[in-house]
């Protein structure tokens, strides 16, 4: 008896280990269909296809979690007007991402990034002034609610 209660976990861990090393497959080397037809630019075409909605879901989102009142209200209106007019930034880099119907080369892909990352750097510069108003307009609690969301570096 003593031996057939070993058995059955034995068995379950052979049945499990060939399962393991059955699902270990060589992973296909095409990417995604959806990923495929962007061609190395997915998050940038994400990005720009959607930036009105992923901006105002955005701005929901951020005044929902910190609870705007009234006293934050006037910081609040001017970080959501900074952050919309900074958005406009990336219209140039996203058009010339629109306009590409065939695969990119290296290079250009290269040289979008670049104009993205100038893009979204001159978002973040704009942002700052109004980011940093309405930081001092917060409440302690909110501060630290705010501190705690996973944006830039941690």
């Amino acid at each position: 008896m003593r031996r057939l209660s070993w058995a059955v976990p034995l068995a379950a861990l052979v049945v499990l280990g060939a399962a393991w090393a059955m699902a270990q497959t060589a992973p296909s080397t095409a990417p995604p269909p959806f990923i495929a037809r962007f061609h190395g630019m997915a998050p940038h075409r994400l990005l720009c296809e959607n930036r009105e909605a992923l901006l105002a879901g955005g701005l929901a989102f951020l005044r929902t979690k910190l609870e705007i009142t009234g006293a934050e209200e006037q910081a609040w209106q001017r970080f959501s007007a900074a952050a919309r007019h900074s958005a406009a930034a990336l219209a140039e880099p996203c058009a010339t991402l629109a306009q590409q119907h065939q695969p990119m080369t290296l290079p250009d892909r290269l040289a979008l990034v670049e104009k993205m990352a100038a893009a979204h750097l001159q978002v973040l510069q704009s942002l700052q002034p109004a980011l940093a108003d309405l930081y001092s307009a917060l409440t302690p609690e909110q501060r630290q609610r705010l501190d705690a969301l996973p944006f830039g570096s941690r």
